[in-house]
């Protein structure tokens, strides 16, 4: 007698690969994160054409370090997340579960000659956390488990790029240019439920047998990790004393990705029978279930391997920075990522059938503005604020991308303990408009947004950061 169908399992494990290709991040659309410097993000990321002098131009823009003197800088943003879903029937709201993530940046720059500039630098420009509520394994009907759990409940990401830069002044004083090569570690952990009444025992399906609909028999973690290489290039032209110009290219790149999918019953505390030959007897389901084997090693249900390939989106970055008085500047960008690359993702498994995940993103801007104030020689006050489009379709909101437009506001403090010693600290604050969305998995790309999602979905987010910089010969 056969548990489950393994065509079921396999659509659950190609949605389990692939949910980290649908997050939702508190700095940026999609899963960016754009806060790789404490000076950097007072700005609220602005400054393509002028970026801070504490080694970050490794990723805002490569071609500025021939522009500075060096420096060794370190640093750590902490972003709070928040979240809720109405679903649209029964008006019962649903929090996530509070939770917090760090995101480490380093940075070592040095300039060689007058015309050379070297850099390195260690920075997560992608990742993110989302946490809904799941009743716990010994009590599977608490009343406080998230709907959508059986899409997914639980993921994490992180990719983090190693980047050795080179910029060469070209036009001396004016024109210069920039190039890294990016080695690029990608890390995932998703969890999800699984509804015994969408399974099958023979001809019938558990919820023809009796089973109510969201009845958690099983927990899925998958977890796994890939690597890849990719290229930054970077261009800066200081128009005049007061004015410069700036754009950079980060490619995208493909990551391999392999690791495990481990699946643990979860007890349904439910008996069941007789009913024919399926249950003869009356008997505990949760023995049925564990009898029938699918958990045992080379069952539907057994640990097992995947793997699969994705690619991290390109984004492009073109500005302006105008010195308006020896106290005062102000920094406008304008950002684009190619999100549609985010379009499907091919799955292999070591038991269930291989699936496709549709993803179905677009691409998407953002503008960013930043002002800098002096107000002493040790003291520099920063402000700004960013607008970013949604990246996800309508039809591509889910618990892993409750993903809108928004905008951000923040600012920061610079503070020169010495000619060589500073500290950069920085709060900002996100405002996303509401956005309906689906707690179930989408099957077609015919799907609909009307046929698919049953629900509001709100976020908002809070962020802090701080980064201590060594300056080898002060700024510039």
């Amino acid at each position: 007698m056969r548990l489950l169908g393994s065509t079921g399992w396999g659509h659950l494990l190609v949605a389990l690969a692939a949910l980290w290709l649908a997050p939702a991040g508190a700095s940026a659309q999609g899963a960016g994160i754009h806060t790789q410097s404490g000076c950097m993000t007072g700005r609220n990321g602005a400054g393509v054409a002028h970026p801070c002098q504490d080694g970050s131009a490794v990723y805002y823009n490569p071609a500025a370090l021939v522009r500075e003197n060096g420096a060794v800088s370190f640093g750590v943003t902490v972003i709070d997340q928040a979240g809720s879903f109405v679903h649209d029937t029964t008006g019962t709201e649903v929090t996530r579960v509070p939770g917090s993530m760090i995101v480490p940046h380093g940075w070592a720059t040095y300039r060689l000659s007058e015309r050379i500039g070297l850099g390195l630098g260690v920075w997560q420009p992608y990742g993110l956390s989302v946490d809904w509520p799941v009743c716990p394994p010994e009590q599977p009907r608490c009343g406080t488990g998230f709907e959508g759990r059986f899409a997914g409940y639980a993921h994490s990401l992180r990719g983090v790029y190693l980047q050795p830069t080179i910029a060469y002044d070209v036009i001396p004083g004016r024109l210069s240019i920039g190039v890294g090569v990016d080695l690029v570690k990608g890390d995932i952990e998703i969890r999800r439920r699984l509804d015994l009444a969408e399974q099958t025992t023979g001809p019938f399906t558990f919820s023809q047998l009796g089973i109510a609909q969201g009845t958690d028999f099983a927990d899925v973690r998958i977890a796994g990790d890939g690597w890849g290489v990719t290229g930054h290039v970077g261009a800066l032209f200081r128009v005049s004393n007061g004015i410069s110009v700036g754009a950079r290219y980060l490619h995208s790149v493909e990551l391999a990705l392999d690791g495990t999918a481990d699946f643990t019953q979860v007890p349904t505390f439910l008996t069941v029978g007789p009913l024919g030959t399926i249950f003869p007897t009356t008997m505990s389901l949760d023995d049925f279930i564990a009898a029938s084997g699918v958990f045992e090693p080379g069952g539907v249900a057994s640990d097992q391997d995947f793997s699969t390939s994705i690619t991290l989106p390109a984004q492009a970055v073109a500005g302006i920075a105008l010195q308006l008085d020896p106290t005062l500047r102000v920094l406008l960008d304008y950002q684009w990522t190619q999100w549609s690359q985010w379009d499907q993702a091919d799955v292999d498994f070591g038991v269930a059938l291989d699936e496709r995940l549709i993803l179905d993103f677009e691409d998407a801007g953002t503008v960013r503005f930043g002002v800098d104030y002096a107000l002493s020689d040790r003291v520099t006050v920063r402000g700004g604020f960013t607008l970013a489009e949604a990246a996800a379709r309508d039809a591509s909101v889910s618990p892993f991308l409750p993903d809108s437009e928004r905008a951000l506001f923040g600012g920061g403090m610079s503070y020169r303990a010495s000619e060589r010693l500073s500290l950069d600290v920085v709060a900002m604050t996100m405002n996303a408009a509401s956005r309906r969305g689906r707690l179930v998995r989408r099957e077609s790309i015919d799907e609909t947004a009307e046929q698919l999602n049953g629900g509001l979905y709100s976020s908002d987010g809070q962020l802090f950061g701080a980064t201590v910089t060594y300056h080898f010969g002060g700024t510039r």
